[in-house]
């Protein structure tokens, strides 16, 4: 299941066709067409309820990301193009057409200046407030699993399957550091909310989880092999626990002593996301048994399973409001769903 996994996520390695990133990245919302208008803010994430089904890319969805100010989604999908969507009534925006490979991984600046997508062993850097091509950082020699960029907008982080870490300036688009020390695959990758530790998750036959001190680049701890394939890595908002998928679970530690506090069990088949709410109270898992489920982070109770796919579900995302959930899918669909009391 895991070659399934690389194979389908990794194409050929290509760079984005010149595009115009249009206005309608930060375009508002029309009065009454707002479907979260209707909503009422919930305390967490409990309950959830359907409201849209977007349909638009051809293939399997395998990515997605919400700008910071909750209303724009961006979805990549192994048609080879990237869709921006309004994620207020669901209307699709723009398309950027000309990738030769799936966007294995989009990740959105939290100063919503930036959109940085994997695409093969390159990773294509849009400054969305202008128009022109994207810069192009070249370096992995493998395909580039995840990314994450710090909360100052500054500094951009890639995992590879190359067995490296690598670290950039997303200003410049120069190559800070390699960062070594996996034996193979290094699949996912995460920052804390001060900007000060990486987190970063093997697969192949490492399976281990490093923490690495961001400003200095120097390795912290390592959290030994586990007995499974490490798909996702989320922190929560108050940096204090870290979550990783692992195979058909979620295990969760205490970020700073690398204690393990508890594995949460209840998907069928592997946990390919996770996302943890902005309260930091609830974490989605999305899973290849086609459903995502929400839980406590806290006591790792289940508190939701939602259906409605017919694929794998690939990616999981949670808007910076706690109101919307968004899913993406093999079926070729992302969904919308809202939490409710």
């Amino acid at each position: 299941m895991f070659f399934k996994l690389i194979i389908a996520m990794f194409a050929a390695t290509s760079t984005l066709a010149a595009y115009n990133v249009p206005s309608a990245v930060a375009l508002p919302v029309k009065a009454g067409n707002s479907i979260s208008n209707n909503l009422v803010a919930p305390k967490s994430l409990q309950e959830a309820q359907q409201l849209q089904v977007l349909s638009g890319h051809t293939n399997s969805v395998n990515s997605i990301a919400i700008a910071p100010d909750g209303k724009t989604l961006f979805s990549g999908s192994t048609d080879r193009t990237i869709k921006l969507w309004n994620l207020r009534d669901g209307s699709q925006l723009s398309t950027m057409n000309g990738l030769s490979g799936a966007a294995s991984s989009l990740v959105v600046s939290p100063d919503g200046k930036f959109l940085a997508a994997a695409v093969g062993s390159n990773i294509d850097l849009w400054n969305l407030e202008s128009a022109g091509q994207p810069r192009t950082l070249k370096g992995h020699t493998g395909g580039v699993r995840s990314m994450a960029i710090t909360p100052d907008g500054k500094t951009l982080v890639s995992a590879s399957l190359d067995k490296t870490i690598k670290v950039w300036d997303v200003q410049t688009g120069e190559l800070i550091d390699t960062l070594t020390g996996h034996s193979d695959w290094v699949t996912a990758v995460a920052i804390s909310p001060d900007g000060r530790t990486l987190v970063s998750g093997s697969s192949g036959l490492d399976r281990s989880i490093k923490i690495w001190d961001l400003r200095t680049r120097q390795l912290q701890q390592t959290i030994p092999r586990q007995d499974g394939q490490i798909y996702a890595i989320a922190i929560s908002p108050n940096g204090q626990t870290l979550a990783a998928s692992i195979d058909k679970s979620i295990r969760v530690w205490d970020l700073k002593s690398g204690k393990m506090l508890r594995t949460i069990t209840g998907h069928s088949n592997a946990v390919l996301a996770i996302a943890i709410s902005p309260d930091g109270e609830t974490i989605a898992s999305a899973s290849s048994d086609q459903s995502i489920k929400l839980w406590n982070l806290g006591s790792g109770k289940l508190l939701h399973t939602l259906t409605g796919h017919s694929g794998w579900v690939w990616s999981v995302a949670i808007s910076p409001d706690r109101q919307t959930l968004v899913s993406a899918s093999d079926d070729k669909t992302i969904r919308i769903w809202s939490a409710s009391r």
